[in-house]
């Protein structure tokens, strides 16, 4: 029934037919040996560019095809007017089969990776179902990249419906502030910071992911090969060290008096005290002051370039004091 209506005799034949002034036939509308509609478009050559079938593959190789522009500039071109966020843009891609946890749909990526030739996907992109709940939507972005043996696409970074991001995890923290969470299992875990100038240098912020006891954070020069610092678990700090033993531990880059572990300056950048890498401890600016009752001990010579005066109240000394090798000599009973 209808206007018209051709039925075939058989399958795997043309109800109708053109052909261009050569004769070759460009276009056909008919059945496949199945009984599915097909319609094919040829060029001039006779070659099939265009196919659509009822059941099975369609393809079309004529060129490029366009959706909303009659001069499309790649493979495929859509061009619509803007769309809000809260829509489905201007291309939706969308799974049909029963909702579950972790499907949604996907974009993958590829080309040609071996002489064979042989196509893969590099990459894919996807938006999937964050939870089994029916009737929640809460999603999840999924970024996942392949590997170098052209083995199957692993998830390398996602970003769920809370906003937080996770680089090597699929359960990013939530809750702590920290809407980045970077995750390794092969040893350690971080970031690269890196400038491009003449002064350039290159830094890594790193944190220990092996599970040894060897547990700190980390800030490595990379371009000189080197820890500037860390904090290690249980809380200890170093500096120029990776395995501090107390509290705070900084190991000096050298071991004369022209190098310092540690220099204190004023807010007038005056020098206040150093501690040289030779073991002295030098103040250049006013005096060693100790508050503590047990006063300062020395184990060893005390040794005074220039005179020992008292600032405040009396100087006093208890026990023997000796002076020069015995030339003066005062005991405890002022003899």
């Amino acid at each position: 029934s209808g206007i018209l209506a051709v039925r075939n005799a058989a399958n795997a034949r043309d109800t109708f037919r053109s052909e261009n002034a050569a004769g070759t036939r460009t276009f056909n509308i008919g059945n496949d040996a199945s009984g599915h509609g097909i319609i094919l478009i040829r060029n001039s050559g006779g070659t099939t560019t265009n196919y659509i079938t009822g059941s099975g593959n369609s393809y079309f190789n004529g060129g490029n095809v366009g959706i909303g522009t009659t001069s499309p500039e790649a493979k495929l071109h859509v061009a619509d007017t803007n769309k809000s966020i809260n829509t489905e843009g201007n291309l939706f891609v969308a799974t049909t089969d029963t909702y579950a946890i972790d499907k949604g749909g996907q974009i993958s990526l590829g080309g040609v990776w071996h002489s064979t030739p042989s196509t893969i996907q590099f990459a894919g992109i996807a938006g999937r179902k964050e939870t089994a709940v029916n009737g929640n939507a809460a999603g999840y972005l999924q970024l996942s990249t392949t590997n170098s043996s052209g083995g199957t696409l692993t998830e390398k970074m996602r970003i769920t419906s809370a906003g937080n991001v996770g680089i090597g995890t699929t359960s990013p923290s939530s809750g702590e502030g920290t809407p980045l969470t970077l995750e390794s299992s092969t040893g350690y875990v971080g970031i690269t910071l890196s400038g491009t100038g003449a002064y350039a240098n290159i830094w890594k912020l790193y944190a220990s992911g092996d599970g040894s006891t060897n547990k700190f954070f980390g800030i490595y020069d990379r371009t000189n090969t080197a820890y500037r610092l860390v904090t290690t678990a249980s809380g200890n700090v170093g500096i120029g060290v990776t395995d501090p033993d107390a509290r705070l531990e900084i190991k000096g880059s050298g071991a004369s008096n022209s190098t310092f572990s540690l220099r204190v300056r004023n807010s007038n950048d005056a020098n206040l005290l150093y501690v040289r890498d030779d073991g002295i401890v030098q103040i250049d600016t006013n005096y060693f002051h100790v508050t503590s009752s047990a006063g300062a001990y020395f184990n060893g010579n005390l040794r005074a370039r220039g005179g020992i005066s008292n600032d405040q109240g009396t100087l006093s000394i208890t026990g023997d004091v000796n002076f020069d090798s015995n030339t003066m000599f005062v005991d405890s009973t002022n003899n």
